[in-house]
């Protein structure tokens, strides 16, 4: 395991990297959080991922600017930035690994995020963990005040289980309420209720999607791959299922790069 600083756009980002060991290696995998996330993921399921990824292909987990321990404020941040990072991070894994093809794996609007990277053609497959679309998030944000051009997530509204303003954070990959107290562009807060991950409709790549049982299914994609959870909702708090997310997901990565199981 490797844990650097790289460059983006004059902001310095944290990642680490975790690979099998020598040798070559075709296929990589790139982690991208949700807001109010780190590199871990929530509940640490990103850092459990990779663990059991990198035992067969590289792994890497870095934190947007101003999230995590990468420089920055998130009160500066906006999308396009985010997206940058992201594929700046793909540059990364590909010059220190050398591998061709990298696994984009999103989390709340990381999912958005990956998205955007793998209709660019940066990414080469994708696994999505509860993928929303605007029909869920677009009526919580009209549900609270954006008056400032800077905002304090904590003052949007009233916070607690299933409240307006933290199932849009929630959605949004924020588990835990990780997102109140947070300083954003109310610009940044008002694009995130328009991002979705409809364009993967488009897709020819591999698609991975896990999905709580009773989520509609947001993409439609007829070459994608879906496992429904049983035993959670949206948010993967149940242990066995944040389990079964690891296992499929390996087995399924394994499938695309060739290792035997």
């Amino acid at each position: 395991m490797e844990q650097f600083w790289f460059e983006n756009k004059g902001q310095k980002l944290l990642g680490i990297l975790r690979h099998p060991g020598r040798g070559s290696f075709d296929w990589g995998a790139v982690f991208l959080h949700g807001f109010g996330q780190n590199k871990a993921g929530s509940y640490f399921l990103f850092t459990r991922m990779a663990q059991k990824l990198s035992e067969f292909i590289p792994t890497f987990q870095f934190d947007y600017r101003g999230f995590g321990d990468s420089e920055g404020e998130t009160e500066d941040v906006n999308l396009d930035e985010v997206v940058s990072d992201a594929d700046e991070a793909i540059v990364q894994i590909r010059e220190r690994t050398g591998c061709k093809h990298v696994v984009l794996i999103g989390a709340g609007f990381g999912n958005w995020v990956g998205a955007q990277c793998l209709m660019k053609g940066t990414g080469s497959a994708m696994i999505l963990l509860s993928p929303y679309c605007k029909e869920q998030i677009k009526p919580l944000l009209l549900s609270f005040s954006v008056k400032q051009s800077v905002v304090d997530t904590y003052d949007l509204g009233e916070w607690g289980t299933d409240k307006e303003v933290t199932l849009f954070f929630e959605r949004m990959g924020g588990g835990l309420n990780r997102s109140r107290g947070i300083r954003m562009q109310s610009s940044f807060l008002n694009a995130l209720a328009e991002t979705d991950c409809s364009i993967l409709n488009e897709s020819e790549k591999p698609l991975l999607v896990f999905r709580a049982k009773g989520e509609e299914q947001v993409l439609q994609n007829p070459l994608q791959n879906t496992i429904v959870l049983e035993n959670c909702d949206f948010r993967f708090m149940h242990p066995l299922e944040r389990d079964k997310i690891i296992a499929e997901s390996a087995r399924w990565v394994k499938g695309l790069t060739g290792v035997r199981i």
